[in-house]
């Protein structure tokens, strides 16, 4: 007869895949930094050109996009909820990491205004998360959702 499995077993195994996931990440992050390091060295040895600023600045950005992508799943799985906050903040870095990238293709003056508007609203919703989290209202209201489901 088959063995069926229960909720909580299914839960704590996706727990343990998403923290998995989250530990490869920074696993990765940090196998990347010597050759980052190495390049970023080497760069202000022989004389600093723009692009490869740019593109140094862009890896960071990637780096630390995927250690907020880490820091996102091992809360999920460690508090059973995604902040939003951390959310936010990565969309910011995002935002940001195309800013400097696109520089090198030269943006159109709509671009800016786009991404921009794009900053402000995430740079608002940062600030007013923030907010609502120190008064502690955010949490009464996420847990009544938990508790809805």
């Amino acid at each position: 007869m088959p063995r069926v499995v229960g909720a909580n077993a299914v839960r704590r195994m996706i727990d343990l895949l998403t923290l998995a996931t989250a530990g490869v990440i920074v696993l990765a992050i940090a196998a990347s930094l010597p050759s980052l390091y190495r390049e970023a060295a080497q760069l202000l040895a022989t004389g600093a050109e723009k692009e490869r600023i740019t593109d140094i600045l862009d890896r960071v950005l990637l780096l630390v996009l995927a250690l907020d992508v880490a820091r996102a799943l091992a809360a999920a799985a460690l508090h059973r909820a995604l902040p939003v906050r951390i959310v936010i903040e990565t969309a910011i870095v995002a935002v940001l990491r195309e800013l400097i990238s696109v520089e090198i293709r030269k943006l159109t003056p709509t671009m800016v205004l786009a991404l921009g508007a794009v900053f402000a609203v995430l740079a608002a919703a940062w600030v007013v998360i923030g907010r609502l989290e120190t008064r502690g209202e955010l949490r009464e209201e996420l847990e009544s959702i938990a508790r809805e489901e």
